[in-house]
This record gives structure tokens, sequence and C-alpha cells, in this order.
């Protein structure tokens, strides 16, 4: 198992000595951190936005991003990003893990092109990985965080905000969680990594 964290706004780069790697695919070119625990483990980092924040949530090359992490033999993805609540059962400063996905975006790719998919058709019915989040959740007890648990993440468009309105409807579809990222993410890395799973930090409700 070879595992890479994707970070965005709040989480930048690794909080330990790494490495950068310029890594190049058919869809541009990534860079990704490399640096290794005290246990001798090594850890992927990368940032979603880019290299101080080169692009918005709705220009985030999804596709080269996921294609480098593939390329240097990643085979689990965690993706940590700071997401809104319309569901009041949920508590601001919380952590919380995905377990599948509405998609309100509407300009961004879908997936890679055909000839770098495995599948012509993406099957979505287990979106996330069951042993990741099992072991997230150990981790996150162990450490005493607190959560929120699984929740389903809508996915909008961006860059503005979610209206009241958008928010109640989102709700009444099922969504819990807001934001702007991670769904063409994991679309595009169903493919190309084992196991996924990101991981929210509630820093909002609506």
């Amino acid at each position: 198992m070879k595992i890479a964290i994707i970070g965005g706004t709040n989480i930048e780069t690794l909080p330990i000595r790494y490495r950068e790697q310029a890594v190049s695919t058919p869809y541009g070119d990534v860079v990704v951190f490399k640096g290794k625990l005290k246990e001798g483990n090594e850890v992927i980092f990368l940032s979603r936005h880019g290299v101080l924040y080169a692009r918005d949530p709705g220009e985030i090359n999804y596709r080269a991003n996921i294609y480098a992490l593939h390329q240097i033999g990643v085979t689990h993805v965690i993706g940590i990003t700071s997401v809104g609540a319309c569901d009041y059962s949920l508590h601001l400063g919380e952590y919380c893990l995905i377990n599948d996905f509405l998609d309100f975006t509407k300009q961004r790719y879908s997936s890679f092109e055909r000839e770098h998919r495995i599948d012509l058709h993406t099957v979505m019915d287990n979106v996330f990985s069951n042993s990741l989040n099992d072991t997230l959740e150990e981790l996150i007890s162990q450490h005493g965080l607190p959560y929120s648990g699984r929740a389903v993440y809508a996915c909008m468009e961006g860059p503005r905000f979610e209206t009241p309105a958008e928010a109640r409807a989102i709700r009444m579809l099922g969504g819990q969680l807001l934001h702007r990222h991670d769904r063409r993410r994991q679309r595009c890395g169903d493919r190309a990594c084992d196991g996924r799973e990101p991981c929210g930090y509630l820093r909002s409700l609506l």
C-alpha cells in the first residue's frame, strides 16, 4: 500500500522535511511532495490547487493530479478538505469521513480520456474505500479527535458559495456536506488507485 494525501487551502505542504518532485502527465505537470515519517514510512502530499494556490476550485486539474499519483505508484488516496454542512446534526470543528456524494458540477471534466481509462464506464456503487474508512475511524478515536461520523458530500460548481435555498434542497436530497472539491477527483481516481477517502473538517453550517 502506498498512500498519498491531497490537501488544499488549509494544508498546502507537509509539516515534515520533504522534497519536491515534478511529474509529467498527459494532462499537464504536477508537483508532489515526498517526505518520511519517524517510523520510516514514505508519505506523499499533493496540493489540489497547485503550488501557491494557482487554481480556483473549478479550475483544479483533477486528471493531472490523479494521473501523477498513479504514475508514481500510489494505491490509496486520502483527501482532506474544509467543508460546510447543511445537516444540523453535524457540528463545527468536527471531522467526518465521506462515504458517498452528490454531483452538482457543470463545467469540469468528468473522467480521463478514453485511452487512459481501464473501463469505458466507471462503476460508482462502492464510491469510497470501506477499509480505509475503518482505519481512519480507528485513528480518529485513538487520538480523541471530535468526530461526526460518515456523511454524504455534495460537490458544487463554485467559485461562489451556496444559497440558503440550494442548501435546503441539498439537505432534502440527502446531502450533509457542501463544498467545491473531491467529486471530480473521485471519478478520475476510481480506476487509478485502489482506495480513496476524503476526510472533511466542518467549518460552517448553512
